[in-house]
Formats: structure tokens, sequence, C-alpha cells
């Protein structure tokens, strides 16, 4: 763990509503927007993908449903029950709920996901700021992998499930969990595949 202002997250969060690029926050309307300098920090497909990672399993929604208005957040609990917060992303907004005493007082209360979780998703219901995720970019597609190495499904892999995938950076490598060994019946012992 490492701390990290409200400001600092804010921003941090900003720039993957946004286009990447982490720039300082505008804290009035009629403040001069910040200039869109630098490199993002994320690709458009890793954005896309940290998003989706974060969508509130509480929607009960298959993942490659972009269509319906969608929740993506972090809850966190400092140590000793200090601060109790969450920040979430949902098209082009972001909300941060920070729960604490202002003398840094321990509550055993203060859990993120639920204390400042519920506030949060009830915030973007009542500012209706709830928005549908943005389609995948075009580097990602869905593939099937073995549900349980995670790794591209060899013959031998019976339980599969589909996942995301981007091209050219996500590993491609076939799963070495499964596969098929060789047994001699007579001794129930493995035998090499050359003796088979």
């Amino acid at each position: 763990s490492a701390p990290a202002s409200m400001e600092e997250i804010a921003s941090l969060y900003c720039s993957l509503a946004d286009d990447g690029i982490r720039r300082p926050l505008r804290y009035r309307l009629d403040e001069k927007t910040p200039t869109r300098d630098g490199k993002p920090l994320l690709s458009d497909a890793a954005r896309w993908l940290l998003r989706d990672m974060l969508v509130d399993k509480d929607q009960d929604m298959p993942q490659a449903l972009a269509t319906e208005n969608r929740l993506s957040y972090k809850t966190g609990t400092s140590q000793g029950f200090r601060d109790a917060w969450a920040v979430g992303i949902s098209g082009d907004k972001v909300i941060i709920v920070w729960l604490g005493n202002f003398d840094n007082r321990s509550n055993p209360s203060l859990l993120g996901r639920k204390m400042a979780a519920p506030l949060l998703k009830d915030l973007f219901k009542r500012c209706g700021f709830m928005q549908k995720m943005p389609p995948p970019p075009a580097a990602l597609r869905q593939v099937e992998l073995c549900a349980v190495s995670g790794m591209m499904p060899s013959d031998f892999c019976e339980h599969r499930s589909k996942s995301w995938f981007i091209e050219g950076v996500s590993p491609i490598e076939p799963c070495d969990l499964h596969r098929r060994i060789w047994v001699n019946q007579r001794s129930g012992k493995r035998v090499s595949a050359s003796d088979a």
C-alpha cells in the first residue's frame, strides 16, 4: 500500500474515464481546462479492460455486453480501519467517496465495500450519472481460455471460459497444466510417451 491524496486518485481515475493522459484537476467551471499534453498512461484497450474488470458484479451482467448503464469501481480500507473509500467511473463521470474521522481515530465499521461503496452507488444514481460503457476498442477481442490455468486451451482442457485479449500484448501460451499422461495399466505407474 502507498499513501495517495483524493486529488491524486481522482486525477488517475479521470484519465481512465477520458483519454489516458493524467492532468491536474479543475476545481471550478470557469477554470481553464488543463492542456492535453503528454503521453497516455495506458492504451485505449488497457483502459477499457481495466474498467471492465472493475464493473460492479452486483449488476449480474455478461462481460461482453456493453449496452447497459454500468458502474466500474474500486474500494479501499486503510490499515487500522482509519479510512474507507470508494472511487467509481460511469461513462465520463468519476465520483470519489471518503469516510473517516478527521482526528484519524480508528473505527472497525470503516470498511470500503460495506460503507463507502453503497454511498458511491447511491450518489451515481441520484446524480443521474450512470452511463453506458463505451464499446471495446478494435485491439480487444474475446478468446476462449482454459478456465483453470487462464492460458490458451489445449485439447485436454475440459473447462473453458471466454476472456478479453489485447492483440500483440496479451501472452499467447498454450495450457501446460492439462496434458496427456501415459499410465502402465498393470503397474499403475506413469510411463514416458515414447514407451506407450
